[in-house]
C-alpha cells in the first residue's frame, strides 16, 4: 500500500486495481434509500441540520481544513457557503 495518494501513473504503470462500493439500494419501484431519505427530509421526519457543525464561508476553507487535519476541534459535518462573508 501506498503511505501517499496514488497518482494516475502509479494506478497505470503498477496496474494497480481499484474496489468501490455502494451502501445503499436503488431500485426503479420508489422503494430505495435515496426516495425514502429525500421525502423524510422534505416531510421533516428526517432533520439533519443537527449534523452540522460549522458554517463558514468560502474564504475560510483553508483554514478550516487546517484545523480539521490537525484535529483542533470536533467537525461532524461542515457546510461551506461561497457567497457568504467571512466575519
Amino acid at each position: 500500500m501506498y503511505s501517499k495518494p496514488a497518482r494516475n501513473c502509479h494506478i497505470l504503470r503498477k496496474e494497480l486495481r481499484l474496489h468501490g462500493s455502494w451502501n445503499s439500494s436503488y431500485g426503479l419501484t420508489g422503494g430505495d434509500d435515496w426516495t425514502v431519505t429525500l421525502n423524510s427530509m422534505a416531510s421533516g421526519k428526517l432533520n439533519l441540520e443537527t449534523l452540522i457543525t460549522h458554517r463558514i464561508p468560502l474564504d475560510n476553507l483553508p483554514a478550516t481544513v487546517k484545523m480539521m487535519r490537525d484535529r483542533t476541534g470536533f467537525f461532524n459535518k461542515v457546510m461551506v457557503k461561497p457567497h457568504a462573508q467571512a466575519g
